[in-house]
């Protein structure tokens, strides 16, 4: 998965309408890194299958299969996973 960002490392999620400021995504990763970014809006990632890891500039946290969690906007954080996640 490749996400868009600006020159400052925000990131541009797509389908996001100020009319409408909601959005989902279905997401397979496999072997992927997200690169460092951040967002304004409130994200909610919940892993069906797999494991994802966050990276933060403060520390990491592991996520499994059913779990998931809230990312709060204006933060800087790196994703990756080690095998297939959904």
């Amino acid at each position: 998965m490749k996400i868009k960002t600006t020159m400052n490392q925000m990131e541009k999620i797509e389908g996001l309408d100020p009319s409408y400021p909601y959005t989902l995504h279905k997401v397979d990763l496999d072997h992927t890194t997200i690169p460092w970014h951040w967002h304004e809006e409130l994200e909610f990632i919940f892993i069906v299958k797999g494991e994802l890891k966050i990276h933060t500039s403060s520390c990491s946290y592991s996520f499994h299969e059913n779990e998931g969690f809230l990312s709060i906007p204006m933060y800087f954080a790196l994703l990756k996973t080690s095998h297939t996640a959904v």
